[in-house]
């Protein structure tokens, strides 16, 4: 009986997706005579897209300091739309400042998906703002009665 694995790495940050990394593993045991299963894993941030879609919209939105942002949205095969925080508003390794950075394009991005089934998954981003950009509309105003 051949031996068999299971290859569900995560992301490994700007090196390769989890997809990615999840077929060179898989490639990787293969040569070494083990069947194995590509099955890519996320926490919720980088990655976890890559992990639930195959299908994809670009939507532009802004990062996590107000800079214009095209962000990917999951399709998956019933409609619904998945939403990844670090696609919008990613940690910046050069602007490590989390009391400049807001969740406002997370925000500005969810919105455009109001009217149909939503999955949002967060991890990853460059702010610490508890969600309050979140709240605040496209003209800057709070959308908080």
């Amino acid at each position: 009986m051949m031996p068999s694995a299971l290859a569900c790495p995560a992301s490994l940050k700007g090196s390769l997706s989890a997809t990615d990394a999840a077929v060179a593993l898989r490639e990787g045991f293969a040569a070494g005579g083990v069947d194995a299963t590509a099955m890519p894993v996320a926490d919720g941030g980088e990655g976890t897209l890559d992990a639930l879609c195959s299908v994809f919209e670009p939507v532009e939105t802004v990062d996590a300091f107000g800079r214009p942002r095209v962000a990917r949205t999951g399709v998956l095969d019933d409609g619904t739309r998945v939403v990844e925080a670090a696609e919008a508003i990613p940690l910046d390794p050069g602007r490590l400042d989390v009391t400049a950075a807001s969740s406002r394009g997370l925000g500005l991005w969810i919105a455009r998906y109001r009217d149909r089934p939503l999955v949002v998954t967060v991890g990853g981003t460059a702010t610490m703002d508890a969600g309050s950009g979140l709240l605040v509309d496209a003209a800057g105003i709070a959308c908080i009665d």
